[in-house]
């Protein structure tokens, strides 16, 4: 149909763009914008405590809660409501339950005396005799259950509460998100005396100072595992493929004997430094010392381009304005290039398996709107609304995978 198409179109425009490698870095960092703001908006909003009671109440207790009727509730207000609901909850699970093993419309000995004792065990901790039973009237049987489920309901500790109710939840909580999904440690204490505007801004920084972070140690920790990882004997091919790796990208004065004399951990901070060294200005301080020795000749500059980052540049593709500004660009994009070709695993990993739940899930759609014609509503409004809700929480879901996994990923 023409929205499933639409939708399609989309999402192959953006797969396209991850196949060709174009701006895999903006992209994630994108993402990395758009899922702190949408958790700082959810998380620093007055509501949010009181979603988490009502979330909380219905795991716990089974009590769904309307939280515009709990706003500004204190513990003692919320205990007593919660166990009210409760109350009356156990009160028809019991009357209509009690209907399927006790029926009016059966003889008493055809009555499920067995399975009535079985769910009165589970579901309430009464420990009743099939033989006390058989010598009950269903109404007792009611009123024992109802007791029981009183008390237990009594008993349920719900001082959970008090923790969604502190002054500091929310923040508390926003840092717990950030801390496990980019790796960081944030603290509460840091963002006290800022406003959502300057948390999320906060928090923002954080994050890319951490992704910039992966930027730099990431290329490393690549090589070195895989060079490691290949040479298991120890014949020295390690060493080789590190030392050449090194030079290429940084060129590094590293002989193999260099590299056979250093620790693993040695190594690793010897190449970290020149990493860090490049993405803090060596790399601009080199392309500009290759655009004052070939100045006003595009072939040299060209060839030196394409020797330094492994690039495939015209002489066509660079004029006076916009040499420096292309060749920058392809030169951070070599400097992280094992970084790209993760971000590019992860994030079609993550997209097809998110595309192919979605259309499942959009074909599951189309065969129930029908039904909702009887309640006097437009299918095609209705499968319209619905999918573009459904779309944009697959967006927002790639979203939260793609920015957990490519903190953490190896």
């Amino acid at each position: 149909d023409v929205y499933k198409r639409q939708q399609r179109q989309v999402f192959y425009t953006r797969r396209q763009s991850i196949l060709e490698g174009r701006g895999l870095d903006n992209h994630i960092w994108e993402m990395i914008d758009e899922v702190i703001e949408e958790n700082c908006l959810k998380m620093l909003n007055d509501d949010y405590p009181y979603l988490c009671i009502a979330e909380w109440s219905r795991q716990t207790m089974g009590v769904e809660l309307d939280i515009h009727k709990i706003r500004g509730y204190d513990f003692s207000d919320l205990e007593r409501i919660i166990r009210d609901h409760a109350r009356n909850n156990a009160d028809q699970e019991i009357t209509i339950t009690l209907g399927e093993y006790m029926s009016d419309d059966m003889p008493p000995e055809e009555w499920d005396i067995r399975g009535l004792s079985k769910w009165a065990m589970s579901k309430f901790s009464v420990n009743v005799s099939q033989n006390q039973l058989r010598k009950m009237t269903p109404d007792e049987v009611q009123d024992q259950l109802i007791e029981a489920a009183g008390a237990l309901i009594e008993k349920a500790d719900l001082t959970r509460l008090t923790a969604f109710l502190d002054n500091d939840f929310s923040r508390r909580s926003l840092c717990e998100w950030m801390n496990q999904k980019f790796t960081l440690a944030v603290t509460p204490e840091e963002m006290a005396a800022l406003n959502p505007v300057q948390t999320r801004d906060y928090l923002l920084e954080r994050a890319r100072a951490a992704y910039r972070r992966r930027e730099i140690e990431y290329p490393v920790d690549f090589i070195l595992n895989m060079a490691l990882r290949r040479d298991r004997a120890g014949s020295g091919f390690a060493a080789k493929e590190v030392a050449e790796w090194a030079r290429r990208k940084y060129h590094a004065d590293l002989t193999i004997e260099k590299v056979q004399q250093l620790s693993f951990d040695q190594i690793r901070d010897k190449l970290v430094q020149l990493s860090e060294s490049y993405n803090d200005g060596q790399l601009d301080a080199e392309i500009d010392h290759a655009l004052r020795t070939h100045a006003g000749n595009r072939q040299p500059l060209v060839d030196w381009a394409n020797e330094r980052f492994n690039l495939k540049l015209t002489p066509d593709e660079l004029d006076v304005d916009n040499a420096r500004e292309i060749i920058a660009h392809r030169g951070r994009q070599f400097l992280r290039d094992e970084l790209t070709q993760l971000e590019r695993y992860v994030l079609l990993q993550i997209y097809d398996s998110s595309w192919k739940d979605h259309l499942y899930a959009m074909d599951q759609l189309k065969g129930s709107v029908g039904l909702r014609g009887f309640a006097e509503k437009d299918p095609k409004l209705e499968y319209k609304r619905e999918g573009y809700r459904m779309f944009q929480e697959m967006l927002s879901g790639i979203r939260e995978k793609v920015t957990d996994m490519i903190f953490k990923a190896r």
